[in-house]
């Protein structure tokens, strides 16, 4: 996990397995997000909300941002602004 968050590159995707994701002509980004709950029985605790997604073609370079959330909600509230 180190690697790559200093920017290094653990492994690149054989192009013939992923081709839909390689295809320089259709560009295609991976996201993932996560919404972190706090403990059970923690009252008044906020969310951690994360998004990740690549910027590179072989989906293998990524860029991450975090926020927290006051509501309770499962819902990553403000995802169009995290995408950004």
């Amino acid at each position: 996990r180190i690697n790559v968050k200093l920017g290094s590159i653990n492994t690149i995707p054989d192009p013939q397995s992923v081709s839909i994701l390689t295809d320089l002509r259709n560009l295609t980004i991976v996201m993932g997000a996560n919404v972190i709950h706090p403990a059970p029985g923690s009252e008044g605790c906020p969310l951690f909300t994360a998004l990740v997604g690549n910027v590179d073609s072989d989906t293998a370079k990524y860029i991450a941002t975090c926020h927290v959330q006051t509501s309770q909600k499962e819902i990553i509230e403000d995802l169009g602004e995290m995408a950004q």
